[in-house]
This record gives structure tokens, C-alpha cells and sequence, in this order.
């Protein structure tokens, strides 16, 4: 039977949908019974390892924006777990939330899930290597029940623990009832550098195949049946406002289901950088794209409409030149004095364009909102900020939030904002049905001449934030 790509791209997302519930380790309590006479055919033991009849594998928690963190943090696991890194495969965790110890508060299932100041190993070096160790601890307990034994004469590597006597069991075997056993407790010991077999050692980046051969799946490809298709047209001003809207033309534009204003909810904190805008849905990216065309659109500049690159340049000079705006990180010695005394004077001034953040893989997301379950899908550096952020607009708790977290196309930052996610959310509210939003290079209306370029909005609202 031949399927269309959304047709796979559905089929493989309630497929792995399935698979990574399955990390869970109670919710396989009813087969972990199966022992050394068989390991059942999927074994969760803890929240990051499962083992399958023909590999090991290793959860990933991090947000993939390019960095490595889906090869790399399992590494860290796999080091302790003591598997060789070819007997591993890896799996993309979704955004992981529990009830934490007081009412009302939430705990995190995986650990700290973001992608931003680069801090993810630094983050994960012991948590994830400790995961590692009790899994392997765990293993060694059912290989010690197994034999009738003490654990500590037992070791274990390449995903086996052997005996002192010559026996071996690999992990497969002994999976079925490891999982029927508490795990146990830590802190555990943990390996030397020198004996690292996988951490520092060359590795492939674990989804390469599927990368140059199209199946990686990025937060673009995401596909929910009977979803409409949206795109914004938004204000190029920061803090400014709609002023006028004619959709007459872009209603009869054909495949246009709907126009539905966006403007950012009082709670700001919610929906920071969120800009008001028109989102034009229809039944194609296409057909939304060609709507947003034929919108008549006026927009009230606001407090910040006559700012400019050069007037933003001119503010930065004055904020360097004066003492009270300097702030000194380190200072070395007497730099007054040996200017003064210095035989020669070299003095530079430089200045640098905006850049902005425009990822190869633009912005977007595609979310389900239906009664009190949320279904979200987008490349992200701050599914936290997302969970928090769709829970205060829709009243949702963030435990009925699903989030999973295709590899994005690119992130640089500007990910850890969640705008666009926000955009997605108000306008399936409004619609009642999946929306999917995509971003595009040109997000304002094309009767828009003057003012300020959509680049000097974005410098504007970076200052603004910094300040």
C-alpha cells in the first residue's frame, strides 16, 4: 500500500508518539513478570532507557537546534549504562512535566529540556551519567537474582554482565527482570575519564542517516489530520497596533477559511515579543499566503514609530560615552594612567549591522486545542516557556499539554521566545480546529510603504528587553 507523505508523516508521529510513552516504566508493569525465560519484546527501565530486542535505547531530552544535544547527551548515558555507542539508538523525548511535591506545582520529568547559553552538557555532565549508572545497577541487581549471587562480584560492559566464573548475560536477556525490580538508589559511583569509552571519543551524530536521506522529521513537517493552514501579516512597529483592516478581497481569495486579528493578551509576560498582526487561514499555506496579499491594512505606529537604525546608532553612542551608562566587567590595572603614558595611540571605533535571527527552518508551530487537551508540535528552545505560556492563555493545566520536539532547522535564540507559538494558539482558539502556522520572509501587508523596516521593529524590541 503507497501512502502520501502526510500520510506517513501521521502514521510515524502516533508511532513514535506510542513508543516514547512507553519510557514509562509502570505503565509496562504488567509485562516486566516476563524473566530470564524471555525478555519481553520492549523494556522501559527508567525514564531515559528502553531495551529493544535488537538495540539499546537512549531517550534524548534536549531541544535539537543544531547543536548535537540528541547524539550527545545520550552519550553521557550510554557511558555509564556501559553499551557500546553501534548498540545504541536514540529516541527524541517529548517535553516531559509531572505534579511536583507541593499542590499545585509542576516537576520536570527529564530534566531541564531548553536549548539556550549553551549550557546543556554543563547542565547534564553528572545528572545524566548518574541515570546511566542506575540502569547499569539496576541490570547488575537482575543478573545477581538471576544467578543467585552478590552484585558486587558482577560487572558488566558492551551491554552485558559477566560472572567471575565466565557466565554472561546480555541486557536483552536480563531486561524483563530488571524491570520488575525498585530501582536503586544513588548516588552512584561514576567512571574516570580515563576510562571513557564513548564521552570524548569521535561519534556519528545519532540521526545523520535520516538527515541527509529526508526522513528527519523538523518541526515544518509536522501534519495533524483536518488542520487548516495560517499565516500573519504583522505590525511593523514595536507596540504598535492595528488600526484598520479591509478583508474583503482576501475573503474571496480562493481556500481562505478565515481572517482572525491577533492581538497579544493583557498578561504580556504570557506572550513577550508577541506583535498584533492578521492571520489569514485557509485550507494551503499557499492559498493563506495569497489572502494575506489582498488584506488592506493600517497600523498605529505607537510609542516607538519614528524609531530607526540611525536613531538607535545615536543612542548607542551616547550610552557609551557617558560614565553612568558604562558597566565595567574586569578591570586590569591603571588604564588612565598608561594611556597617558603610552608612546603610541592606537584607537578603534566599530560598529556592526543588525543580524538578525532568521533561521534556515522559519518559525511556526501546528497545535490541537480540544476541550481540555492541548497537542503541540513545533521546533523549539523553550518548551517550558511554551507549556507555561499556553496554560496561562487557555487555562489548560500543563499536565493535559503535550509537546513534542521535532529537530529544528536552526536557532540562535531566537527560539527561546515563544511568539509564534502563541500566535498558533490564539487563532485555534478562535478556529476550533488544528491550525498550522508557518512564518514567512515577508510578514507585513504589502500597502505598508513607510516607517520603520520589520528589522528596526526587531532591534527595538531586543533593546527593550535589555533594558
Amino acid at each position: 500500500m503507497r501512502h502520501t507523505r502526510r500520510q506517513f508523516l501521521e502514521i510515524t508521529a502516533l508511532g513514535s508518539g506510542a513508543l516514547l510513552a512507553s519510557f514509562n516504566l509502570r505503565a509496562v508493569s504488567a509485562v516486566a513478570g516476563a524473566t530470564a525465560q524471555g525478555a519481553p519484546r520492549s523494556v522501559p527501565l527508567g525514564v531515559f532507557v528502553r531495551i529493544d530486542p535488537d538495540s539499546i535505547v537512549i531517550g534524548a531530552r534536549g531541544c535539537e537546534i543544531g547543536q548535537g544535544v540528541r547524539t550527545s547527551l545520550p552519550m553521557l548515558i550510554a557511558e555509564e549504562l556501559e553499551v557500546r555507542w553501534d548498540q545504541v539508538r536514540v529516541e527524541q523525548l517529548p517535553y516531559g512535566i509531572k505534579e511536583g511535591d507541593k499542590p499545585g506545582s509542576f516537576a520536570a520529568r527529564y530534566g531541564p529540556q531548553g536549548a539556550g547559553g549553551s549550557t546543556s552538557i554543563s547542565d547534564a555532565w553528572e545528572e545524566l551519567r548518574q541515570a546511566g549508572a542506575q540502569i547499569r545497577a539496576l541490570l547488575i541487581a537482575a543478573a545477581a537474582q538471576t544467578w543467585n549471587t552478590d552484585a558486587g562480584s558482577l560487572t558488566a560492559r558492551e551491554a552485558e554482565v559477566s560472572h567471575p566464573d565466565g557466565r554472561k548475560l546480555s541486557y536483552g536477556a536480563l531486561a524483563g527482570r530488571a524491570a520488575s525490580l525498585p530501582l536503586p538508589a544513588g548516588p552512584f559511583k561514576l567512571k574516570d575519564a580515563k576510562d571513557f569509552r564513548i564521552i570524548g571519543r569521535p561519534a556519528k551524530v545519532a540521526d545523520c542517516a535520516d538527515i541527509v536521506t529526508g526522513r528527519a522529521r523538523y518541526g515544518s513537517d509536522a501534519f495533524m489530520p483536518g488542520m487548516l493552514f495560517a499565516v500573519v501579516a504583522r505590525c511593523p512597529y514595536f507596540d504598535g497596533r492595528l488600526k484598520s483592516l479591509d478583508d474583503s478581497a482576501a475573503r474571496k481569495v480562493r481556500g481562505v477559511q478565515a481572517i482572525v486579528p491577533v492581538a497579544p493578551p493583557a498578561a504580556g509576560h504570557l506572550t513577550r515579543n508577541l506583535a498584533a498582526g492578521v492571520a489569514v487561514v485557509a485550507n494551503s499555506t499557499w492559498a493563506a499566503i495569497q489572502g494575506r496579499k489582498a488584506l488592506a491594512l493600517e497600523w498605529s505606529p505607537g510609542e516607538w514609530g519614528k524609531d530607526s537604525t540611525r536613531d538607535l546608532e545615536r543612542r548607542c553612542r551616547e550610552a557609551a560615552s557617558s560614565d553612568e551608562q558604562i558597566v565595567t566587567g574586569r578591570s586590569n590595572g591603571d588604564m588612565a594612567a598608561a594611556w597617558t603614558g603610552a608612546a603610541t595611540r592606537v584607537e578603534a571605533d566599530y560598529q556592526v549591522p543588525f543580524l538578525a535571527h532568521a533561521t534556515m527552518e522559519p518559525p511556526g508551530a501546528t497545535i490541537s486545542i480540544e476541550k481540555n487537551r492541548v497537542k503541540l508540535i513545533a521546533s523549539l528552545q523553550s518548551p517550558g516557556g511554551a507549556s507555561r505560556m499556553i496554560s496561562g492563555i487557555t487555562g489548560i493545566s500543563r499536565l493535559n499539554i503535550d509537546i513534542e520536539l521535532p529537530r529544528s532547522g536552526g536557532g540562535f535564540g531566537r527560539r527561546l521566545e515563544n511568539d509564534f507559538v502563541a500566535e498558533a494558539v490564539l487563532i485555534a482558539q478562535v478556529i476550533g480546529k488544528p491550525v498550522k502556522l508557518v512564518w514567512t520572509a515577508t510578514t507585513t501587508c504589502r500597502t505598508i510603504s513607510t516607517g520603520p523596516s520589520a528589522c528596526t521593529a526587531c532591534v527595538r524590541r531586543w533593546t527593550a528587553r535589555a533594558r
